[in-house]
């Protein structure tokens, strides 16, 4: 039998489905998609038989994220639902050659796959999204709103197959409603959007093109909510391990982590002598900075409800990576309505300090919504308290943003923060300007706050456009400028820059960066070049950089090189380089590899060596699914040198039903 050519299988169903098909504009001037609930169950079994998914629930065309084009290759997608589950499909047509489909495991990132996501805000209010996505090859990745921890049994886990076929790809997914935070049960009307990430174009296409404009987020019409019946439950996480270091020290250490849901939209977590030792943290590089740079944050207890606990536009008043390590901590985080989303985060290192830090978002309407963040931190001698607020609107393409904060600390006394912003964006344009002042005395102790002791503004714009014909794919320009004086009336900085980056086809990236102007009087110039291929690729690429200049009245040079490799398709190889010459010579080289035995098993390690010192580590880990997971860990992942030691280690979640 001759299989149906792609728009041969789906004429059927295009011409059944046409009074419903859903990209027409409703009286909000919304995309409106209609709520179609299954009488029958689709199979997730990634092949999509004809007939099997309702021809009233199809969504068609996908449009650029950055410029509102059309998508030059078709796709489609199917949504609907029952009591249980949330139900979606979708089908692309594309050279089976040009897919990349490398993941194959559950809840891992999908960047570098191609790939399409489900995004979905129960509460209609635009401010709480989770995303659901799938790839060709049937790996899925979840990121539930307010941010959790990769555990499965915590996050919450899918149905997802995927399917390569002889015109393209397709793929389905059963979400249920239960891992989702939801409203009271009822109809209501659901926020959405469908998301197609294809790397043969290195581009994003969405099913209703918002250009950033919440406003324009399809509705999903008249969904009835089920009641769902959660038992009331406390899932423990204890771990332990066991181990020797060097001499034959004996090393152990046991801790709980908890997590209880309070209410269909609260989460509770807690945590008892946290394991943060065995935890790989982020390598920065060696790139000349005036001012402190912070790592990310890797540790799952702060990682629960971080996307509630929010950072604000290049400085903070609570930055995690303050606290090294406490002895108890409780983050509880989600919705006190529809348009009010909190998080509290408190931890206790006993006879040492304690914090407690509260944030919450309300969303006015549509266009507003308005902010408040208060940190208290207390160590002896030390006491610092920092709170801030703020306010954003949106006028169609333009928005504003206003913020004003002040700490207060045992040392360094009171100090206070204020700034606004003007922002407007196009198809393919993005412009700021902005205003802003910092006392000298503004300190959050444990927050992050590199720069003050300034007042002053800038201004950034950059255009992007990507090309549908011909070896170039995207060409993007930008401009920045920034002038700020200290309060003392002092330089504190003078800077202006330009970037270009040209792409082409075949991935290749080249991009060149100029700034001219310093900080603090220096008179600074400096160039950056950088050439990529095939840019954005996770598993087979490689980059060379050079930025040569004078910083701070010293030339300056750095040289950079990556090559990411795959030579089987569960190997990856990785290796980063960096030769700095300025007012020392510094080196850095960071080699990494791994071997996934299988879905929940792998090997890996990474050897770090800078200036003359080296550490590295060697781990097998058994984790990624349900039930038990084992670490064996050689090394120290975060030491400056080699640390002869082995460790051990387990973790058990246990579920306390009441």
């Amino acid at each position: 039998m001759v299989p149906m050519s792609f728009p041969s299988r789906l004429l059927p169903l295009v011409l059944a489905g046409i009074p419903a098909i859903c990209h027409g504009l409703g009286e909000t001037g919304k995309a409106e998609f209609p709520a179609v609930r299954l009488t029958t169950l689709p199979e997730i079994d990634g092949k999509l038989a004809v007939g099997e998914w309702p021809a009233a629930a199809i969504g068609r065309s996908f449009f650029d994220d950055q410029t509102g084009t059309p998508a030059e290759r078709n796709g489609m997608f199917w949504l609907c639902y029952t009591d249980e589950a949330i139900y979606f499909a979708a089908r692309f047509q594309t050279d089976p050659a040009d897919i990349d489909a490398e993941e194959y495991r559950e809840n891992v990132s999908l960047r570098g796959n191609d790939f399409v996501e489900l995004s979905l805000d129960p509460f209609g209010a635009l401010s709480g999204f989770s995303e659901f996505r799938v790839s060709p090859a049937g790996a899925w990745e979840i990121d539930i709103s307010g941010g959790r921890a990769e555990k499965t049994e915590w996050v919450g886990e899918i149905e997802a197959e995927g399917q390569i076929t002889a015109d393209g790809w397709q793929a389905e997914m059963r979400i249920p409603w239960s891992i989702l935070n939801l409203p009271e049960a009822g109809t209501r009307d659901l926020r959405f959007n469908v998301k197609w990430n294809e790397r043969l174009t290195q581009r994003e296409y969405n099913w209703t093109f918002t250009n950033r404009d919440r406003r324009k987020t399809p509705v999903w019409q008249a969904v009835e909510l089920p009641k769902i019946s959660k038992e009331r439950s406390i899932s423990l996480l204890p771990y332990s391990y066991l181990g020797a270091e060097r001499g034959g020290e004996f090393i152990q250490n046991s801790g709980l982590d908890i997590k209880t849901t309070l209410s269909p939209t609260m989460q509770a977590v807690g945590s008892i002598n946290p394991d943060f030792r065995n935890i790989e943290n982020e390598i920065l590089s060696l790139d000349f900075s005036y001012f402190e740079r912070l790592a990310g944050e890797s540790r799952p207890f702060f990682q629960e409800g971080a996307d509630l606990r929010g950072g604000q536009r290049g400085s903070s008043i609570f930055a995690s990576q303050r606290l090294e390590s406490f002895d108890t901590g409780v983050n509880i985080y989600g919705n006190l309505t529809d348009e009010t989303q909190f998080a509290v985060l408190s931890t206790m290192d006993f006879g040492n300090e304690s914090m407690a830090m509260t944030r919450v978002r309300h969303t006015l309407d549509e266009d507003t919504s308005v902010f408040a963040k208060f940190v208290g931190f207390d160590r002896e001698g030390e006491d610092n308290t920092a709170g801030e607020a703020s306010i954003w609107r949106r006028f169609g393409d333009y928005s504003v943003f206003a913020e004003a904060g002040t700490t207060n600390d045992q040392i360094e006394g009171t100090g206070h923060r204020t700034m606004a912003s003007f922002s407007h964006r196009g198809p393919g344009m993005r412009t700021n300007l902005m205003y802003s002042e910092i006392t000298p005395d503004y300190f959050p102790r444990i927050g992050y706050a590199p720069q003050v002791d300034m007042r002053g503004g800038g201004f950034s714009s950059s255009w992007e456009k990507p090309h549908g014909a011909g070896p170039v794919l995207e060409t993007e320009f930008g401009v920045s400028a920034q002038y700020y004086d200290t309060f003392s009336g002092d330089p504190f900085s003078r800077v202006a820059g330009l970037k270009t980056s040209l792409t082409m086809r075949d991935g290749t990236d080249f991009d060149v960066n100029y700034n001219r102007g310093g900080y603090f009087g220096s008179d600074d110039e400096v160039v950056s070049v950088s050439l990529e291929k095939p840019r954005g690729d996770s598993y087979r690429a490689w980059e060379v950089g050079w930025t040569g200049g004078e910083i701070a009245g010293d030339g300056y040079r750095s040289i950079r090189a990556s090559a990411k490799y795959r030579p089987w398709k569960r190997v990856q190889l990785g290796l980063r380089g960096q030769w700095v010459s300025h007012t020392e010579d510094r080196r850095q080289i960071i080699l990494s590899a791994s071997f996934e035995q299988g879905k929940y098993e792998s090997f890996g390690g990474r050897l770090v060596e800078r200036d003359g010192d080296i550490n590295w580590y060697l781990s097998w880990r058994r984790s990624g699914g349900r039930g038990a997971e084992y670490f064996l860990i050689v090394g120290d992942p975060n030491a400056d040198s080699f640390q002869h030691s082995a460790i051990l280690k387990g973790t058990w979640p246990i579920e306390l039903k009441f």
